[in-house]
């Protein structure tokens, strides 16, 4: 899913280069991630790293998710606070 996710990105933007680099948890906090402009994550794993990287949540919803959705799972987006990237149509 993060493949087709990148392949998108970067039809969608050719001035840009988006690129796929996996993580562990910890390298989040290390030298690994700091030319990163964002993380594409699983909810849990962001629950996990709230505390250690002072992060806030955000959640969308449409109309239609309050009854097809209900008990599924996405992915979540962490962006630093200097990213160009501040809500899903920058993507």
């Amino acid at each position: 899913m993060a493949n087709t996710w990148i392949n998108w990105l970067n039809q969608r933007d050719p001035q840009q280069h988006f690129s796929l680099v996996p993580l562990q948890l910890d390298d989040l906090s290390q030298d690994k991630a700091n030319n990163i402009d964002f993380i594409l994550t699983n909810q849990s794993q962001f629950f996990i790293s709230m505390i250690s990287l002072s992060v806030g949540w955000a959640t969308l919803q449409s109309p239609s998710s309050a009854t097809h959705n209900v008990g599924k799972v996405g992915s979540a987006i962490l962006v630093i606070t200097e990213s160009d990237f501040h809500q899903i149509t920058d993507f």
